[in-house]
């Protein structure tokens, strides 16, 4: 089956509301175990870096891709629900919103505008 890696940019998923059975994958003989990143070393790991380990510009590429065409999905299904302009997200944007959603969580203020 395709993975995120493997994926091309003009693949298109269909949204639909339906539960899908998945059978359990099958392996084919041993499996390497373990990391498979280089980590830094723990005087040199800054919280960025390990995060960073985990959202790759793969994941940040596939985060995008996938909420904008969620939105479309969205958008689609009832026009006249959503009466602000929607505009397609870009990487910079989404980590933005994430790295804010992340501060948010961490630095509680009494109200949003303060952040």
């Amino acid at each position: 089956g395709l993975t995120l890696r493997d994926a091309p940019e003009s693949f298109t998923y269909d949204w639909k509301q339906q539960e899908v059975y998945h059978p359990p994958a099958m392996f084919s003989g041993p499996q390497p175990v373990g990391p498979t990143h280089t980590f830094p070393a723990v005087e040199d790991a800054t919280p960025l870096a390990c995060f960073c380990l985990l959202f790759d510009q793969t994941v940040w590429d596939f985060l995008v891709r996938h909420t904008n065409m969620y939105a479309e999905f969205v958008r689609q299904q009832d026009p006249t629900k959503h009466k602000m302009e929607w505009h397609e997200v870009d990487v910079n944007e989404l980590k933005t919103f994430i790295g804010m959603t992340i501060a948010m969580g961490i630095v509680r203020l009494p109200r949003i505008d303060q952040y």
